[in-house]
């Protein structure tokens, strides 16, 4: 006790000017939209460094995940893209499934630089912002399925709202049936786990059955993107409350492709008019 009055003693007029000094910086910084904003935009900058380095040490040491996730992808993108091919139909026409006229979605990559999933309102940070074309409610999809959707956006970096949050809700279609329902992560779910609800007792569902994102899905994601399959299920008032198997494994989350839907605007503009 008595180094500690000493200590104060010596010390103390330097310990109050510190303490003035970052009163004042506090009081400037909130108290003026320019400094406010000068401060807030270094410190983004500072903490996305910091989370770049620790990303960059952390896939270093996961590289075979890393590589493992890339070849999943490559896979993933052959098969979607045996969609996107033309077809010669057997009465002479050309069949387009899709065309650079008609495209709906664009694909843009990114990393992941910080990722949460311990408490009940996960998140991911990325490397890209406004500056690469980033804005809110784009959807993200990793090398094994949705991972979630950007809810905020920075100048250089974006947060983005994981399946592992609890206000997070997506319509979903048990892929063999088409039938539909909707997802959430519900308190009963670890960070493996989610829930599908809605879809009527009627629809038969197996063990293993896919679980697809659909065309309720809010214009994020493109039909068919795998969320999960099926761990169990059980009914309940006339619905089956179905417990699915996440495909996305986000404790190896480190590439991610984020999705622009450039037709969102004239359909969101379209169904404000009925309204």
């Amino acid at each position: 006790m008595r180094n500690l009055v000493l200590i104060l003693h010596k010390y103390g007029p330097f310990l109050l000017f510190l303490i003035l000094q970052l009163f004042c910086f506090s009081l400037i910084v909130n108290n003026n939209r320019f400094q406010h904003a000068s401060f807030v935009n270094s410190s983004n900058r500072v903490i996305g460094s910091m989370y770049s380095m620790i990303s960059g040490i952390r896939e270093y040491f996961h590289l075979k995940d890393v590589n493992q996730q890339l070849n999943e992808e490559n896979t993933r993108l052959k098969q979607l893209i045996k969609g996107y091919t033309i077809k010669s139909s057997h009465n002479g026409f050309v069949k387009i499934n899709d065309t650079v006229f008609h495209q709906q979605y664009e694909i843009q990559t990114a990393k992941v630089i910080n990722i949460t999933s311990k408490g009940r309102r996960n998140y991911l940070t990325l490397n890209a912002g406004s500056s690469n074309g980033v804005h809110k409610h784009m959807g993200i999809i990793g090398p094994k399925g949705v991972v979630g959707f950007v809810n905020q956006v920075g100048q250089n970096y974006a947060t983005a709202v994981s399946i592992l949050h609890e206000d997070f809700k997506l319509g979903v279609s048990h892929k063999k049936s088409n039938a539909l329902g909707f997802l959430q992560w519900t308190k009963r779910d670890d960070k493996l786990h989610a829930t599908i609800f809605d879809i009527p007792d009627f629809v038969p569902i197996k063990v293993g059955d896919s679980i697809v994102t659909n065309t309720t899905g809010q214009g994020m994601f493109p039909t068919g993107e795998l969320i999960g399959t099926v761990a169990s299920s059980e009914v309940f008032q006339g619905y089956h409350r179905i417990q699915i198997l996440l495909a996305t494994e986000y404790s190896k989350l480190f590439n991610v492709q984020l999705v622009r839907n450039v037709k969102i605007a004239d359909q969101k503009s379209l169904e404000n008019a009925l309204e």
